[in-house]
């Protein structure tokens, strides 16, 4: 029993520190409906890590339950928007989890995780459009991953963008070769 918390608190502690950031891509604080008082804020902690908890021993539908208690409390707690939109996943209810996941883009838009959450989304939902927009953040957030502009190119390529789906290929080309001092 002493291992499985152990093991749910370490899990916990870098969903915590995500929940704490509340800015947006300008820097702007996105504040939450009321002012929260440090009661308040602890209380959200301890019921998110509840949530976490009962997530991690597979009681989904109290994870659930707890995670949208979180967001009722404070709607821009971007790591209880990700741990909702999983369960929703989970359960191939992508459409719920796409909204989420755009919530927590919203709160959160330098998060690799949430984009790459919302990309099987929008995957899944054969939304090409933003599937395009998510993994053009996806390459803002970390432009040295070229599997991103791959899969970026591959987005094109479908919606039959040719020429754009090869600047992408070349852009992928020359990031390889740069790394590599090859040619």
């Amino acid at each position: 029993m002493k291992i499985r918390l152990l093991t749910s608190a370490l899990l916990i502690m870098p969903f915590l520190a995500l929940a704490q950031s509340k800015t947006t891509g300008s820097g702007a604080t996105i504040a939450p409906a009321r002012q929260m008082t440090q009661m308040d804020s602890l209380m959200v902690k301890q019921l998110f890590y509840s949530a976490m908890e009962a997530k991690v021993t597979e009681n989904y539908s109290q994870a659930a339950e707890m995670f949208n208690r979180v967001l009722q409390m404070e709607p821009s707690n971007d790591a209880a928007l990700y741990q909702l939109a999983e369960l929703k996943v989970s359960k191939e209810d992508f459409t719920s989890a796409q909204g989420l996941l755009e919530n927590a883009v919203a709160v959160n838009p330098n998060n690799k995780w949430y984009w790459l959450a919302l990309t099987e989304c929008y995957e899944k939902t054969n939304n090409a459009p933003k599937l395009e927009g998510a993994f053009k953040q996806l390459i803002r957030i970390d432009a040295d991953d070229t599997d991103y502009r791959m899969d970026y190119a591959r987005v094109l390529y479908y919606e039959k963008k040719y020429d754009d789906a090869l600047n992408v290929y070349d852009q992928v080309v020359k990031i390889r070769q740069d790394r590599s001092g090859c040619c």
